[in-house]
């Protein structure tokens, strides 16, 4: 099995006895499929990168997960239909689950996922103005 982590962001004018069936959905899936869920995160509703269906916010839902190579698969064609879901995106994490156990163990904080709007530096491979100045 692969550790994976799937984000999906749903329409944030859905009630959130909805909101929150979708991401039980979600976790069933992964469950009944044979994957075992390491950690479901709830971000809540943020503001979207860009307008999508109309809509300026979407609430954003994130999963690590353990699976087979194929529920990643059933998870998209799962979303697609699925009138609910604004937009998803599954990636193979590179998450050390070892590692992140010591630290939690430790008190240390643990791996986060940054949120969409958190401030980012030096997007698109343009550096920011200010540190160019102070390499000069």
């Amino acid at each position: 099995m692969r550790l994976y982590e799937t984000t999906f962001v749903t329409d944030s004018q859905l009630p959130e006895i909805e909101i929150e069936a979708e991401i039980k959905r979600v976790e069933d899936l992964i469950k009944s499929n044979g994957g075992e869920i390491v950690e479901t995160q709830r971000w809540g509703m943020r503001r979207l990168a860009y307008e999508i269906e109309k809509r300026r916010q979407g609430y954003y839902a994130h999963f690590l997960y353990q699976a087979l190579p194929a529920v990643p698969a059933l998870l998209d064609a799962s979303f697609k239909v699925n009138e609910k879901i604004m937009r998803h995106l599954t990636v193979v994490s590179e998450i050390n689950l070892e590692e992140r156990a010591r630290q939690i163990a430790e008190g240390i904080a643990p791996y986060r996922a940054v949120l969409p709007d958190e401030p980012r530096f030096g997007g698109h491979g343009r550096r920011d103005r200010r540190s160019e100045q102070e390499d000069n």
